[in-house]
């Protein structure tokens, strides 16, 4: 089980590695070898542990306890943890905005972005979720109390595709995180069908919405 962050243990900069594998520094040999057992302790030291973004893995190199030189290799998440901390940080946006949202809207966001937003239906080279644009469409449900959206996406660009359909018409929109939403809605008639686009602030758009869903 990953360990939250807090819990993650300081790797002390005069590393020792354990007792029998390395009786002294000069008896082990070359530098090389003292590198490939400290990294093989660190591995144990740190088994269970999930690295934060942005930690550091600290390694000592040297023959000479009071000579030691410290050097850094920086820890890159992989691609199945940099899609999960894309769902985490929209599942803490809903969090933040928790107050505002019954629990059923929030248990239908969260299941909306697993389904979503997984490893299975993501690709490497698919830019991730804005959080930005998220935020945005949270911002603009609770202040339209629009709860009934049909279905969440992402663009390329990674910003939310909501869509929300009604008797007569159907409205889609890319909340893009500045504030402005790209919007495109067909409405049904006995004349036929009418189309409509355009780009809105947040508030505009509730208002725009309102001609076709309400």
């Amino acid at each position: 089980m990953n360990q939250p962050a807090s819990a993650f243990p300081q790797v002390p900069i005069a590393f020792r590695p354990h007792a029998g594998v390395v009786k002294t520094p000069l008896q082990f040999g070359s530098n090389a070898e003292l590198v490939a057992t400290q990294r093989t302790d660190l591995q144990r030291l740190l088994q269970g542990f999930q690295l934060p973004v942005g930690d550091w893995e600290r390694f000592v190199l040297g023959a000479h306890d009071t000579k030691s030189t410290v050097r850094t290799t920086p820890v890159h998440p992989s691609f199945q943890q940099r899609v999960f901390d894309a769902s985490v940080e929209m599942k803490v946006a809903v969090s933040n905005y928790a107050m505002h949202l019954t629990p059923e809207t929030r248990a239908k966001l969260f299941h909306d972005l697993d389904e979503v937003v997984n490893v299975e239906d993501w690709y490497e080279e698919d830019a991730l979720p804005s959080a930005l644009s998220f935020r945005d469409f949270l911002k603009w449900t609770i202040f339209s109390k629009r709860y009934n959206w049909l279905s969440i996406g992402f663009s390329d660009e990674g910003y939310i595709l909501v869509a929300w359909k009604s008797e007569r018409a159907l409205l889609s929109a890319t909340f893009r995180g500045n504030a402005r939403v790209l919007w495109t809605a067909t409405r049904s008639s006995p004349e036929g069908e009418t189309y409509a686009a355009g780009e809105s602030t947040l508030q505009f758009f509730e208002r725009e919405a309102r001609l076709y869903l309400d």
